[in-house]
């Protein structure tokens, strides 16, 4: 759940801010925090849920929170500019979300069916316990970069416009 999760909030990510896809925005935790308080029973438990879930999404897959106010920020100062932003996005941020793509779970469907179809059903606990959290690893810390620096470019971008 985490690492499809981790790949979920990247695939959102590029949607929202790729493609304008408003449905793909995430939530902030401070408002679905702020929208509990008037709930109560299940209603509760379940937006506790989603907000546990949420959290954990950014946290396994290094989004860092002064990212995305920063994007926020240069799209509402540069509403002119929102579809050149839109497409320097998509062109930065495909390779890294096909990066993450390795976490999705239709990956995980097709190694059990190989791993059993090879008789070694094994090696799907193994690559799920041991690869891919050395593999989500890595994707954070070069998320992490990634993220630093594409902010870094648009700031740098605006300086110069």
């Amino acid at each position: 759940a985490v690492q499809a999760g981790a790949y979920e909030l990247q695939r959102q990510e590029f949607e929202f801010w790729g493609v304008g896809k408003k449905s793909a925005e995430l939530p902030s935790l401070s408002d679905a925090e702020g929208r509990i308080a008037g709930l109560t029973g299940f209603a509760k438990f379940a937006a506790k849920l989603d907000i546990a879930y949420t959290r954990m999404q950014y946290k396994a897959t290094g989004l860092e929170q002064g990212i995305r106010p920063a994007l926020y920020k240069y799209v509402e100062e540069h509403p002119d500019k929102v579809d050149d932003f839109r497409a320097a996005y998509r062109a930065e941020c495909a390779s890294q979300v096909l990066k993450w793509a390795v976490m999705c779970p239709h990956y995980r469907s097709m190694l059990i069916v190989f791993s059993c179809l090879i008789g070694k059903p094994e090696l799907y606990f193994v690559t799920e316990a041991v690869i891919l959290p050395i593999v989500q690893i890595a994707l954070v810390k070069n998320q992490q970069k990634f993220n630093r620096a594409l902010v870094k470019k648009l700031v740098m971008q605006e300086e110069r416009d």
